[in-house]
Order: structure tokens, then sequence, then C-alpha cells
């Protein structure tokens, strides 16, 4: 959900509204609804209209800047937008403040030219999914970049997306953040596959060497994912049971049986790749605490060319046989030589 201004043209006069973008009755799409209307935006006052068009002059700046980017004139492009008006300290009276956020934007050479992410997350979008309103590669850039420049919560970064030079992502609603992330999972072995080897094309390198390592991180949890799967398990069987008008002696009795341990083993197994949220041996010695194990493999260079996250209870040495495997297969890897330290 985002609100935000708009002008509106009625009988050759300007309005100037706030618009509120919310979700539409179909799934991935949004709608407008009026939240205010300011009047007439000729006979506003000219702070507020200056505020209002210097978004315009934002986006013609933006240009300017990754233009000057791509021909690798960085400290031009820095000097354009800090001798313009649009500086990021600049205060107006409509919504108080607009900041100017650019780092971004040094990072869109190598996300679409070096990695070729631009055009593989778009062939993807329109093959796989059934997204027409908005476009998945602007706000996956959006997001991977803010992890570089200013990390924070997906739920901050929805709320801070208005923030920045050129921001063709400014109309996603906060569930098109987590559609996205749903499609990073469902794609995320073609993702890595497709930007090493654009990188190696860009070079004209090869994997020659690779050094692979695991960290893990906990959670603020009291549970593990297979305590999870029990509970939910057996609340969905108790409400089965309640909606067949069972008595609470039936429905104990059925709880402690051999079918239902039977069922729940199943279920358990059906779900087992969803187990990942474990205890175990804690860097961080958060013993109470569930852990995930994040594996990352690097080539000679320090370019990341995969990465994996296993179940917290599994020992770093049964991650190596797993990525060595993923790495012949993506790369068409054939002469394996491993070297290792201490592995535990």
């Amino acid at each position: 959900m985002r609100v935000g201004p708009a002008i509106r043209k009625i009988r050759n006069q300007r309005y100037l509204y706030l618009l509120e973008t919310v979700p539409g009755k179909k799934k991935g799409t949004h709608t407008n609804r009026i939240v205010k209307n300011l009047g007439n935006f000729d006979k506003l006052p000219e702070e507020v209209r200056n505020a209002y068009l210097d978004k315009k002059a934002k986006r013609e700046l933006a240009k300017s800047f990754e233009l000057k980017l791509r021909e690798k004139d960085i400290s031009s492009a820095v000097d354009t937008v800090a001798k313009t008006d649009a500086a990021p300290t600049r205060i107006s009276n409509f919504n108080r403040l607009f900041p100017l956020n650019y780092g971004h934007l040094a990072l869109k050479p190598l996300w679409e030219k070096d990695l070729g992410l631009k055009y593989k997350i778009e062939y993807l979008q329109k093959s796989s999914t059934e997204i027409k309103t908005w476009r998945l590669n602007d706000l996956l850039f959006y997001l991977c970049a803010l992890k570089l420049i200013d990390p924070k919560s997906y739920f901050s970064a929805s709320n801070s997306k208005s923030n920045f030079l050129y921001c063709p992502w400014n109309n996603v609603v906060q569930d098109n953040f987590y559609r996205a992330l749903d499609f990073v999972y469902d794609h995320r072995e073609s993702l890595i596959k497709h930007a090493v080897k654009s990188r190696l094309e860009q070079t004209k390198g090869q994997i020659k060497v690779a050094f692979f390592d695991c960290t893990n991180t906990w959670f603020e949890t009291p549970y593990d994912d297979i305590t999870w799967q029990v509970i939910r398990y057996t609340r969905k069987t108790t409400l089965r049971l309640r909606d067949q008008s069972l008595s609470k002696e039936e429905i104990q009795a059925y709880l402690e049986s051999n079918e239902f341990l039977e069922n729940l083993t199943d279920e358990l197994e059906l779900n087992k790749e969803d187990v990942l949220r474990m205890r175990g041996r804690s860097k961080e010695s958060r013993f109470a605490q569930p852990i995930v194990t994040v594996a990352l493999a690097i080539d000679q260079t320090g370019f990341p060319i995969d990465c994996k996250v296993y179940a917290g209870n599994i020992a770093e040495i049964h991650t190596v046989e797993p990525m060595i495997e993923s790495l012949k297969k993506k790369y068409s890897v054939k002469d394996i030589y491993f070297v290792a330290d201490t592995c535990v």
C-alpha cells in the first residue's frame, strides 16, 4: 500500500490528488483510490507545485546519470547530480522531504550488462509467471541494490521505495515484494547459473579454482521446523475432527492412536524438503534456537558462483559433496581436486 501525489485533468483543468495504491481484485494487480483532492494544481502554493514537479526533474536527471555511468564516467555522473537543485538535502513543503538517493544507479550496469539479469528475469517473468502489471526485474534490482547500499528488512524496503532517483518500482505494493521473493526461490538455480556465465563471457574467463565455506545463522523461535510441522498438522487434524462433531475424549484418543502416528509420519516425509530451521552446532553459541547452514562457493577472483542453504542439523562435511555436484552440473566441471583443512 502506497500514498502518493498525481495530477488528473478534468475539463481542461489540472487537479492534484493524493492517491492510495491498493491490491486489485485479481492477484498481482493494483488499483488507485483517491485519498484527498488537494485542489486545482495551478492555484496551489508555489512550493507545493515545485515539489511535485521536482519528481519529473529527478527522472530526467536519472537518465543523464545512468548514461554517464554506462560510459564509465562515474565522477562526472556524481557531479551532475551534486550541481543540480535536486540535492539530497533539499526540503520541500510537499510530504516534507524528497530524498535523492542515487547509489543504486551505479550498480545498474553491473546488473544489466555484466550479469545479464535484467533480460533473464524479463524472459522468466513472461514465460513462467502471470504477472503483467509490474516488472519483476525493477523490484528485484531495487532489493539487491538496497542490500548493498542500505541493508534493511523487506517491510522497511517497501516503505522506502520512493526515496530513490529513478525508481520504476515505485508503484508496486507490499504483496509484490513477497511474490518477487517467491520468484527468486523458484528460479534461484537458473538465475545464479545465468549470472555467472554472463560474467565469464564478459571477462573471457573460466572457473579454475573454487573456494567453499559455511556459516550459520539463528532464528528467534522456540521450535524447529519439524516441531512446527507436528504442531500445525495436529491442529489441522483436531479442527477436522471437531467439524465431524467428535467429543474431546474421542479426539484425544485418535491423537494417541497408531493411525494418527502413521499419518503424521507420512506428512513429515512429504514435507521433509521444507525442513531447514533445526538445532545444530551454532557458531554463535545459540544452542537454544534453531539455525540454518549457509554455504557459499567463489571462484579464484572472489566472485560468488554458487550458494546453498542446508538444515541446521547437517554437519558441514556433509555439505561438500552436494556443492561439488552442483558445480559440476551448472558449469560442466569435469576434473575435481578437493583440498580441505579439518572438516567437522
